[in-house]
């Protein structure tokens, strides 16, 4: 269902300016959708049944109000299997889907379980109630619950579970989550308690000490020993950033535990990691507390990346630390072998590991991947390889095709993302109609072949994504390096999600400041407490 959101608030964003007033709701007019009618899926391999079928409803909204799914036994007649009806709000959550299965003797469709769900005026869901049947009695019998709870950033700060007790006929308690948020919308507090007989028993919470940029600076976690909360471990990590900028240079992180002889914090283990200014790690140690001799020890290791021009890795080595010489010595290396196309995209990648014998880099394995795309950018096809040292050949193991009609982009297209084997739709940049997956046998034979059959219809209205409480003005637009952020209620802290126009996530934090230095150039998507911004990186 979020993807189905995302989708219709994408077209809606990308077709207004990216300073429309806020008062003015995600709303279009009537708009012709090309909508995922059903999915034929071939397991070529399965002896039982080797094909399902899924078949799709919607209602005016583009929201799916039933899924069917069919098996084809013995290849040969179609068997109703399962089915799902889903009914929605206003606002296009769903409030209520129940399952059945076809029984095949009597003929018809049995009810099997029921889930029923609550929202807050912002969209959250609040409650999640879950029925089962009951054949005998023949009604909807409770089964469990799940509350949750936000904050006035809609961080979640409850995630609460309840079982029902057939016999007391009452709920208990059953496990929850507690999570609590600093001044900046960084989490602070996580807790989890178990039940034993209906009382919630703490297993030991994490406190959380952030920067303004949400790097953690310190974390505490504690355990419960059966009368009270005790200390277990703690981390402490340090940062060093690129000047003016909130990059991260360096990360230097202590692991401590708790000795209660001597009522004090003792050092277990640290590490240091470096990168690059594009974000790459280029250097890894870390290090274990030997208390026997009271010092470090020889468990001791180091890794070392480079990097080449497309920020691919080209090569991990891998050291240990040798205490008798007091140096480095070399374990196993990778490296990666990359051709691209002219837009940069990976169309062949050799990855081959080596080992370090009698002081020479001994090849151990080799695999290759061939990739081509269509003009969109589409994978359509990728196949996978492994060096057989015996042969002296590459061997295959896996490959994929995939087949688009380019003249849908992924905006015109609705589709569900429960209950089929399906590939990512919001991966790729236009509809796409057909997938095989290949095995490798003395030559490549199809092991599963997936089929989509799309229809056009027309989706009635844009769910309102957003409410007046969080009306956003960004600046400047188009944007080279800071976005700024002004939202009506200063006291929320705005939750940043960012898209490319394909709907990859890029970027997904919070703040007022957003660096998007590291995007390229282009068109974007911003998702800022629910309202859609179309903004512009040059």
């Amino acid at each position: 269902m979020k993807k189905l959101l995302f989708i219709i608030a994408l077209f809606a964003c990308a077709t207004a300016f990216s300073q429309t007033s806020p008062s003015n709701q995600l709303q279009a007019p009537k708009a012709m959708k090309q909508c995922l009618d059903s999915v034929i899926v071939n397991n070529i391999d399965n002896s039982y049944y080797n094909t399902q079928k899924f078949l799709f409803t919607y209602d005016s909204k583009g929201n799916v109000l039933t899924l069917i799914s069919y098996l084809k036994m013995s290849n040969i007649i179609w068997v109703l299997n399962e089915k799902q009806e889903n009914k929605y709000n206003d606002n296009g959550n769903r409030i209520e889907r129940i399952a059945y299965v076809w029984d095949v003797d009597e003929e018809t469709w049995n009810k099997e379980r029921k889930d029923s769900s609550n929202y807050d005026g912002y969209g959250n869901k609040i409650l999640n109630t879950i029925y089962v049947w009951d054949t005998d009695k023949k009604d909807w019998i409770e089964d469990s619950y799940n509350k949750l709870e936000y904050d006035h950033n809609k961080n979640i700060i409850l995630d609460e579970n309840h079982v029902w007790n057939a016999d007391k006929k009452d709920w208990e308690k059953s496990s929850k989550w507690e999570y609590g948020f600093d001044l900046n919308g960084f989490i602070s507090k996580r807790a989890f308690y178990w039940a034993a007989n209906n009382v919630w028993i703490p297993s030991g919470p994490t406190f959380y000490e952030n920067d303004n940029f949400g790097n953690i600076l310190q974390s505490i976690n504690y355990s419960w020993n059966g009368d009270t909360i005790v200390e277990n471990n703690k981390e402490i990590h340090e940062y060093t950033f690129f000047e003016g900028s909130n990059k991260i240079k360096q990360k230097y992180h202590e692991y401590h535990n708790w000795n209660a002889e001597e009522n004090d914090w003792v050092i277990s283990s640290k590490d240091k990691t470096e990168y690059d200014k594009h974000g790459n790690e280029i250097l890894s140690e870390n290090s274990f507390w030997d208390y026997d001799i009271d010092d470090w020890g020889v468990s001791k290791n180091k890794f070392d990346f480079t990097y080449d021009l497309n920020d691919n890795y080209t090569k991990k080595i891998a050291y240990f630390w040798d205490c008798d010489s007091n140096k480095w010595f070399e374990m196993y290396k990778e490296e990666n072998d990359y051709t691209y196309s002219g837009t940069g995209k990976i169309t062949r990648w050799i990855l081959e590991w080596y080992s370090w014998e009698d002081k020479v880099w001994v090849i151990s394995s080799k695999t290759k991947s061939d990739i081509e795309y269509d003009d969109n950018g589409n994978e359509i096809m990728k196949e996978d390889y492994y060096w057989d040292f015996d042969k002296k050949d590459w061997v295959g193991s896996d490959k994929n095709n995939f087949l688009f009609d380019l003249s849908y982009a992924i905006s015109d297209l609705v589709f569900y993302d429960e209950g089929i084997p399906q590939t990512s739709f919001l991966e790729k940049a236009n509809m796409l109609l057909e997938e095989k997956h290949y095995n490798w046998n003395e030559g490549w034979k199809t092991r599963t072949e997936i089929t989509y059959y799309w229809s056009a219809k027309d989706i009635n209205a844009i769910h309102e994504i957003a409410k007046s409480d969080f009306s956003i003005n960004i600046f400047p637009n188009p944007v080279s390096n800071i976005l700024n952020i002004e939202t009506k209620n200063n006291d929320i802290i705005p939750e940043v999600k960012i898209y490319s126009i394909h709907g990859a996530l890029l970027l997904h934090t919070k703040g007022n400041k957003i660096d998007i230095s590291a995007l390229t150039n282009g068109i974007y998507i911003a998702i800022i407490n629910g309202e859609c911004k179309k903004i512009v990186k040059n």
